[in-house]
């Protein structure tokens, strides 16, 4: 198992830049994970920008910015963007964001199966733009073929997905290895529990 945290909090200068998809049913704590054990630490090496598409109370106290000034922002603090047009706000992140944490809240909102070529081209060139992506959907089910195409790891807590099921989403790169990972926390008794696996890493 990985410690995304630790991957993370690594200098980026030093690692390929990497996607992240975090998966879970609602209330299991994926943004109560994202807000404590990600954006706290990772916050003191660079920038980190929430795309707050569906105004999660829990980042009501972060500071939005708006698309406009995100060219000059300087990658440093923590700030959220809040609009409702996902597909101008990635064509903003593609013009503006460089060398920074890139949260997308909500995912399953925005990210359809057949995903959009400007939010694709954001994740398939995060590297060329120093972008670290953290992505949080509500089940393994409900992650495009791109995002786990591009995917460098997954954080799966508790879901509603069937397990008969998952081994038909071909679009997973190592089924295997993600569904045992799955399973693990499926039947573990801690609701809030989490594991995180490797996909093309």
């Amino acid at each position: 198992m990985f410690d995304i945290e630790e991957i993370l909090k690594e200098d980026s200068k030093q690692r390929q830049n990497t996607l992240s998809a975090i998966v879970g049913m609602q209330g299991v704590g994926k943004t109560t994970f994202i807000v404590k054990d990600l954006i706290a630490p990772l916050m003191k090496t660079k920038g980190v920008l929430i795309y707050d598409y569906s105004s999660e109370k829990k980042y009501r106290n972060i500071p939005i910015i708006n698309l406009s000034d995100l060219k000059r922002w300087q990658s440093n603090g923590v700030y959220r963007v809040f609009d409702p047009d996902p597909v101008k706000v990635f064509q903003e992140f593609y013009r503006s964001l460089r060398n920074c944490f890139l949260i997308c809240e909500d995912a399953k909102s925005y990210m359809k199966p057949t995903l959009n070529e400007d939010i694709a081209k954001v994740l398939g060139l995060r590297r060329q733009l120093g972008l670290d992506i953290i992505c949080n959907f509500w089940a393994l089910e409900n992650v495009p073929t791109t995002v786990f195409t591009y995917s460098n790891y997954i954080t799966i807590f508790k879901t509603r997905d069937k397990e008969e099921k998952l081994y038909s989403l071909d679009k997973i790169p190592n089924p295997d290895d993600v569904i045992k990972v799955w399973r693990k926390v499926q039947e573990h008794p801690n609701k809030h529990y989490n594991l995180t696996v490797a996909t093309n890493s």
